[in-house]
């Protein structure tokens, strides 16, 4: 073995390791915070990838978890949130309808009170993990179930 052959061994290690820390689960963290985060700095690759990994490694007794998404449409991880998780309205924030617009603007479309032209969306930083116990693959108290056009 080279002097070359080492370094790149020894590289190759440290990037396994630095990864498997990346990709792991926070202590108590349930299974839908685990996905969001995932999906969101490493995307959806249109499979269930980030659930079932999860649940492989940390609820493996959880075999119907592909199944129960399934069922409220979450066929890949971002389809979990898009037709059947979402965060409960208590950690959501206020976000202006029309970002950028005077007071003078909003009240020419209706809107006297600048609070009126608000929605609640998911916060820039999400919420800690309401936690679950070890092997569980239920939602923390941040999800709620919901169904599509509600």
């Amino acid at each position: 073995m080279t002097d070359t052959d080492a370094v790149v061994l020894e590289l190759e290690s440290v990037l396994r390791a630095r990864s498997a820390m990346l990709v792991a689960a926070r202590p108590g963290e349930c299974v839908f915070c685990y996905v969001a985060r995932m999906v969101n700095e490493f995307g959806c690759d249109t499979t269930l990838r980030w659930a079932t990994g999860y649940r492989d490694r940390w609820a493996p007794r959880a075999t119907g978890l592909a199944n129960r998404l399934g069922s409220v449409g979450g066929y890949c991880d971002c389809e979990i949130f898009l037709n059947g998780y979402t965060l409960v309205d208590a950690v959501l924030v206020p976000r202006p309808l029309f970002p950028g617009l005077t007071a003078q603007q909003l009240a020419l479309y209706g809107y006297d009170d600048p609070a009126e032209a608000t929605e609640l969306a998911a916060p820039d930083i999400p919420p800690p993990c309401g936690t679950v116990r070890r092997g569980s693959t239920q939602p923390c108290s941040n999800w709620r179930h919901y169904r599509r056009g509600e």
